[in-house]
């Protein structure tokens, strides 16, 4: 696909000088991520001046200014394929995802360094993080040591600040919410990525080709195809990764309705019985922390549109949440047994009552 672009357009922090250094050496970096629309290098920008001179007319003495707070560059490039219409709608989204990057700011919002479009490909650089979200949840971040509890909410706080901000201040869907795309940095703050799917809020609905491997996954009303993309099935997509963060697991307990369309995440979840199957939640203390974040979550993955908490409202319901008072069955911190008082315990029963 290389040298069918008629031109080279640039914007970004990065000099362009800066910008082809990067993507030369990517040739020697590793693929951290490879997927359908293309993949993402881990680029090293150690004396990057030494390749950075290549690419100006005259050599400058001077080493290249500290680029990031870290040495290392995400470095996405596109789909590059033989699949000629694939490519093109491939460079269109990565186009699109750094023109929008680079109108935010938000400290929840992974920041865009730079977007090259030209006959080497199209890329765009990002600060590096080490981590996703799935990765927590998996484990493979940290340990269960007494404030993993906090860690959790913290994060969790982290993502609803962020999708506020685009859904209330920017008027942005982010259209592809899930754990893959939470990143993390090496203190585990949390930050917004890959916006390959964003929509604006007052656009026509954008329907979804879905199909059976997406029941669960997203908002049932886009499963069945009576609605477009909204900030209810964006609420929707947050309480998923809320519940996935709470159970220690990105693939949650599912049960499908006599029509097979929908599949009810929250209704058949308790909270002692979900946290009880998160390894990292070894403490008593980590549960009372969570049990109002789970209670939110499940309101967010209600059956309905009309059930769930709208966007601006989000952490006004978690505040309200935390207020709630928990009840404590034994003192030993072992047997995990916090449970939420009556009549706010989201059970079977009141669920039915609420939808």
């Amino acid at each position: 696909m290389q040298g069918h672009r008629s031109s080279t357009t640039y914007s970004g922090q990065f000099s362009l000088q800066t910008m082809c250094a990067l993507i030369e050496r990517r040739k020697l970096c590793r693929t951290v991520v490879a997927g359908l629309w293309g993949k993402v290098y881990k680029v090293d920008t150690l004396h990057l001046e030494r390749l950075e001179h290549k690419h100006t007319s005259r050599y400058q003495p001077y080493p290249t200014p500290k680029l990031v707070e870290d040495r290392y560059v995400a470095l996405k490039q596109s789909y590059e394929g033989i699949d000629i219409q694939k490519a093109k709608n491939a460079e269109g989204k990565l186009l699109k995802e750094g023109s929008t990057l680079a109108k935010l700011s938000h400290p929840n919002v992974v920041k865009v360094l730079g977007v090259y479009h030209g006959n080497e490909g199209t890329f765009m650089a990002m600060p590096f993080y080490p981590h996703t979200l799935s990765f927590l949840i998996e484990g493979q971040v940290i340990s269960g040591d007494g404030n993993t509890g906090q860690v959790l909410v913290s994060v969790m706080q982290d993502i609803v600040n962020g999708m506020q901000y685009l859904i209330c201040d920017q008027g942005l869907m982010h259209g592809d919410l899930h754990s893959g795309n939470v990143l993390l940095d090496r203190n585990l703050k949390a930050v917004i990525a890959d916006f390959g799917m964003v929509t604006a809020v007052d656009a026509p609905p954008k329907y979804i080709k879905s199909n059976n491997n997406l029941i669960g996954k997203i908002a049932p009303e886009l499963i069945s195809g009576q609605d477009g993309m909204t900030c209810a099935s964006e609420t929707f997509a947050l309480g998923r990764v809320m519940l996935c963060t709470i159970c220690g697991s990105t693939k949650l307990p599912t049960w499908k309705l006599e029509d097979n369309i929908y599949i009810d995440l929250a209704r058949s979840l308790e909270f002692q019985d979900a946290a009880k199957k998160n390894r990292l939640l070894t403490h008593a203390t980590d549960l009372g922390r969570l049990i109002p974040w789970f209670e939110f979550a499940k309101t967010c993955t209600g059956l309905y549109k009309r059930t769930r908490p709208e966007p601006s409202d989000w952490v006004k319901n978690i505040e309200s949440l935390k207020q709630k008072p928990t009840v404590e069955k034994h003192t030993d911190s072992s047997s995990m047994e916090y449970v939420p008082p009556q009549p706010w315990v989201a059970t079977t029963e009141t669920w039915c009552m609420i939808l």
